[in-house]
C-alpha cells in the first residue's frame, strides 16, 4: 500500500443546502429539509426531502 493521499473534494447535495456552507447555515438555523410533496403519479401527498435541481457531477482537477 502506498502512503499517498488523494482528496477528491468536498460537497453536499441535500434538501438543506447544496454546499457545505449552506448546509451548515441550515443546521445552525434549525431549518427542516422535510416538506410535503405531491406525487403526480399517485395523487397523494407525502412528507419528504427534495433536492430542488437536477444533480450533475462537478469535477475539477488540481495540480499538486
Amino acid at each position: 500500500m502506498s502512503g499517498r493521499v488523494v482528496i477528491t473534494g468536498q460537497g453536499v447535495i441535500c434538501p438543506l443546502g447544496e454546499t457545505p456552507a449552506a448546509l451548515l447555515d441550515s443546521l445552525r438555523s434549525a431549518r427542516s429539509g422535510i416538506s410535503l410533496w405531491q406525487s403526480p403519479d399517485l395523487k397523494k401527498t407525502f412528507p419528504g426531502g427534495l433536492v430542488g435541481r437536477e444533480v450533475r457531477p462537478r469535477r475539477r482537477q488540481v495540480a499538486l
